[in-house]
């Protein structure tokens, strides 16, 4: 099972249409979006996080079950969050409206009970070996708060020993109040994850942090610097993975084979399409459609080879690919994406 938690909202994307200003209303939130791409990618997935009782809270139910993914969180009466989400040639800048909100209303026992309730019973007081087979998922807005964040760091670190941890940082600084606070929140879930995504922007923030380094990102950081700085990540966090996505270039998986801090790296290239439409909901497809690539290796609990992990890597790039050919995050199916990847193969 594959557990996530984290925001989910409505992005209200804006448009024009004869020079007058609308917006469509669509489901988001990038926990949500990676829930609704695993689901529909495979993977068997529950989303934990409070849906609002409201009228776009009944819709966000309505799609993950569409997706074939179930809801384990609770109901409140808070409203949905919003997003205004605005596109410029196809890349998106966002801004939230979260203050007391469905799913800000989180409560702590309630999600340890979830998690106890995605490992089969006879398993529950076994070893690590024995029950870590179940995936629980993390990231993004969800940690940026100083309650409601410091919660989700709770459950990742009492988590990390009966399941699979994999967080997304998908760092948004404009909305952290206290970057201390949230750098710390940020250690703690990361020396407690298996898996760390990050986008190279990321990596970007976080390398400036460190360095109080002001300068602008530019295009994308040198391959060189993101092997060095993922490779002191790993090394702090002792982490098995780390994917750095680079966008339309492409993204970079890092391995740790041992406990001698010897590590494997693949760089997998983005898929190319001239059918672009935008890019919201990219990274999350992505992110759903490897976890519902790796769901299988984890619970045959072996180990993964590079070869694993690159053709997760690909059917990722894929599923990310088509989702920026739909308007907003639409991720695709399963039989889709598997059909994508037969068509390139045999051209």
């Amino acid at each position: 099972m594959l557990l996530v938690g984290g925001e989910n909202l409505f992005d209200l994307i804006s448009d024009t249409v004869k020079n007058e200003l609308t917006y469509k209303a669509v489901p988001g939130g990038s926990p949500y979006n990676t829930a609704i791409a695993a689901g529909k990618l495979g993977a068997h997935t529950a989303y934990i996080s409070p849906v609002s009782k409201d009228t776009l809270g009944q819709s966000l139910l309505d799609h993950l079950a569409q997706a074939q993914v179930l809801h384990w969180g609770s109901r409140v009466e808070a409203p949905t969050s919003l997003a205004l989400v605005n596109l410029n040639q196809g890349q998106a800048s966002y801004q939230f409206y979260r203050e007391q909100t469905a799913e800000r209303q989180i409560d702590l026992d309630q999600l340890k009970s979830m998690c106890l309730k995605s490992v089969k019973p006879s398993a529950r007081d076994k070893t690590l070996a024995d029950t870590q087979h179940s995936i629980l998922h993390i990231g993004s807005l969800a940690l940026t708060g100083e309650e409601d964040g410091e919660l989700w760091c709770q459950l990742f670190e009492w988590a990390q020993s009966t399941m699979f941890c994999s967080v997304d940082l998908n760092i948004r600084p404009r909305f952290v109040v206290d970057e201390n606070s949230y750098r710390q929140r940020l250690l703690r879930v990361m020396n407690s994850a298996q898996l760390i995504k990050l986008s190279d922007e990321d990596l970007w923030w976080w390398l400036s942090q460190e360095t109080n380094n002001e300068q602008d990102l530019g295009d994308h950081l040198s391959d060189e610097l993101i092997k060095k700085a993922s490779t002191d990540l790993l090394q702090m966090s002792k982490a098995q993975l780390l994917i750095v996505t680079q966008g339309s270039l492409g993204s970079h998986l890092f391995l740790n084979k041992t406990s001698s801090n010897d590590h494997m790296h693949t760089f997998y290239p983005a898929f190319k399409t001239d059918q672009l439409q935008d890019t919201v909901g990219a990274g999350d497809t992505f992110m759903g459609a490897f976890l519902s690539q790796i769901q299988g290796l984890i619970q045959e609990n072996r180990n993964w080879t590079l070869h694993d992990l690159e053709n997760a890597l690909a059917f990722a790039s894929m599923a990310a690919m088509m989702n920026c050919e739909r308007l907003g995050c639409q991720p695709p199916h399963q039989s889709e994406v598997h059909e994508r990847l037969k068509r390139l193969s045999e051209a």
